[in-house]
């Protein structure tokens, strides 16, 4: 009976699943550590300079988890647009933070089942956060082309989630 439940759910929930800054997930197979430092890049593709560094250019995430109860997650992104088919060239900077409750229902530490939901609240700032200067820096250090890309307006949402895993 589980495998058909099982099966029937990746097939109808594998297209709508994605990373989203804010939302939490467990950074390896296993319960949520109490802890979790994640670094992403784009440019770990293996193209750096004036190339593929674009759209989430670097993101730096960390994930705390309270008395097995409490998640509490901190995501800073430096996003930018070099002038594709997705809109005018640009970037912006984000800051989202999310505060919500983790809920183990079925976890049973001696077998491997390990299914979880999540929900939560928080907010995200889109702005200027020094991103064009932290990947210029880098892009120095290493003899990589500069990106210049003007910034957007500030603005600021409200982030609500709801997630689940085994």
């Amino acid at each position: 009976m589980r495998s058909p439940l099982v099966i029937t759910f990746v097939a109808i929930g594998s297209p709508l699943v994605a990373a989203i800054p804010g939302v939490p997930a467990p950074p390896r197979p296993g319960p949520f550590p109490d802890l979790a430092l994640t670094w992403a890049n784009d440019a770990f593709g293996g193209e750096i300079g004036d190339n593929a560094d674009d759209y989430r250019t670097n993101q730096i995430t960390a994930q705390g988890l309270i008395d097995r109860r409490w998640l509490l997650v901190i995501d800073h992104s430096i996003l930018t647009n070099k002038a594709t088919d997705l809109g005018e060239a640009g970037r912006s900077d984000e800051l989202t933070v999310t505060a919500g409750a983790l809920f183990e229902p079925f976890v049973a530490p001696d077998r491997n089942n390990r299914t979880w939901i999540a929900g939560g609240i928080g907010g995200r700032f889109a702005g200027d956060l020094g991103g064009q200067e932290v990947q210029n820096l880098v892009h120095d250090a290493f003899g990589y082309n500069r990106v210049e890309l003007p910034y957007g307006d500030d603005e600021f949402a409200g982030v609500a989630y709801a997630t689940a895993g085994w």
